[in-house]
């Protein structure tokens, strides 16, 4: 996902599932703010279709960002846990996970040290986005 989105798709194929390609669009059309600002990779680069990728874009005057995880083919993992720095300590976090359909209450300081647990229902490829804001 990026800034722009554009879906390159032949609308004519009838082996697509459009309605999970319209939730997906819709999905990332609506993180679009996130792209933009502090990115911050959690993870080491590799262009391996088997290795786990993490960013986390941030905006701390907000509150708010997202953590993005992907791999591209099936790894040995179905989950990930990734420590994400850029979160206030001992501020309460509320985290979706965008591919799970769930909500969670969290510490700053637990998701920096401990990470994020995410789980990747579909491994090829996979991704999940999580959306958080701090409690006020």
């Amino acid at each position: 996902m990026c800034p722009t989105f554009t879906n390159c798709l032949d609308v004519r194929r009838t082996d697509l599932n459009y309605e999970q390609l319209r939730q997906l669009f819709a999905s990332g059309a609506g993180r679009a703010q996130f792209w933009g600002d502090y990115y911050h990779p959690l993870t080491t680069f590799s262009i391996a279709d088997d290795v786990w990728m993490a960013w986390q874009f941030n905006q701390p005057e907000l509150g708010e960002g997202l953590v993005r995880l992907f791999v591209a083919r099936p790894a040995t993992l179905s989950s990930l846990s990734v420590p994400a720095p850029r979160f206030a300590a001992d501020a309460k976090y509320v985290v979706n996970d965008l591919d799970n359909n769930a909500t969670k209450q969290m510490i700053g300081r637990e998701l920096m040290e401990n990470g994020l647990e995410v789980f990747i229902r579909q491994a090829t490829p996979g991704m999940c986005l999580s959306p958080y804001r701090k409690i006020k």
